[in-house]
């Protein structure tokens, strides 16, 4: 591959995110974990992931729904949000006039944003 930084980079942001994936549904109840896991990690339908578990698939939708609304909690998904770039503003929809107070594009001004994220990111560390 050309971008071997890139991929390794993709590499370690995927990684880390399954680590703290993984984590997060350790803290729920063991069915609704399952659950989870069997849908959306090994890819199977309610149907196939109740007959693995003994469930049928409605009863399947209900513990992920469970499962996620426990996820979205809060104290669980503020330990996401460093995954996400929730602060940058991609549609700015600024003209020249912008650019003639500013002296920079709106490219420039996301990718300046973007790394001071990552600075501050790192420093949090």
């Amino acid at each position: 591959p050309e971008d071997l930084e890139g991929e390794a980079d993709e590499r370690i942001y995927r990684a880390e995110l399954r680590d703290m994936f993984d984590r997060m549904l350790s803290t729920l109840p063991p069915e609704h974990a399952e659950a989870v896991r069997l849908r959306y990690l090994c890819g199977c339908t309610y149907e196939m992931a109740g007959a693995r578990m003994g469930l049928t698939g409605a009863e399947v939708r209900n513990l992920i729904a469970k499962g996620f609304r426990e996820l979205r909690h809060p104290r669980n998904s503020k330990r996401l949000r460093h995954f996400l770039d929730l602060n940058t503003d991609f549609y700015r929809h600024s003209g020249v006039d912008v650019f003639n107070t500013t002296f920079s594009s709106d490219t420039e001004t996301v990718c300046m944003e973007r790394e001071r994220m990552k600075k501050d990111m790192l420093d949090n560390l």
